[in-house]
């Protein structure tokens, strides 16, 4: 078999075995975006450079809280007010996010049933330790995501409003 008909012939195997997402309901979709946006916002942080304004960072952590507070919405899990009590490093929490995100996957996609609390509820412990670690506390981090997000979108989000960052203006 050539190399041409190789990468054919696994390109209409991926095609053919991949999951149909037309079974997804809503809650689901919602939380495969939790998962993936979760995944995207802490890697920009992990790949930030130490010496990158502090924004960045916060931007990036505020952007987390608010997928962790769309997924709490979504399980139906109230977020507790934890003080932290540790220093992590962002390699937990980058664990702590892996174990959560893959748990979604398995659960959306792969339809096993099982519940998340304890996963997201120990992903939001390390959360809070970790912005805690990194000098922030969780009402600094939601009033600067309001204050983006207001200047972001007049109302709602939209496509066109989002492509067009006008709080990076």
């Amino acid at each position: 078999m050539t190399r041409n008909e190789l990468e054919e012939q696994y390109f209409n195997c991926v095609l053919q075995k991949a999951a149909p997402y037309r079974h997804l309901s809503q809650d689901n979709f919602d939380l495969l975006h939790c998962g993936i946006g979760l995944t995207t916002e802490l890697l920009e942080l992990q790949l930030s450079s130490p010496y990158s304004a502090d924004h960045d960072k916060e931007e990036e952590l505020g952007d987390m809280l608010w997928y962790l507070t769309l997924a709490s919405a979504i399980l139906k899990i109230h977020l507790p007010h934890i003080d932290p009590i540790v220093q992590v490093s962002r390699l937990k929490l980058i664990d702590k996010a892996e174990r959560f995100a893959s748990l979604i996957k398995r659960h959306t996609i792969y339809g096993v049933p099982q519940s998340l609390t304890e996963p997201f509820l120990d992903l939001w412990r390390t959360f809070n330790d970790t912005i805690h670690s990194e000098g922030y506390t969780l009402d600094q981090l939601r009033t600067s995501n309001i204050e983006k997000l207001n200047k972001r979108y007049k109302a709602s989000f939209t496509p066109e409003e989002s492509q067009e960052r006008n709080d990076k203006k």
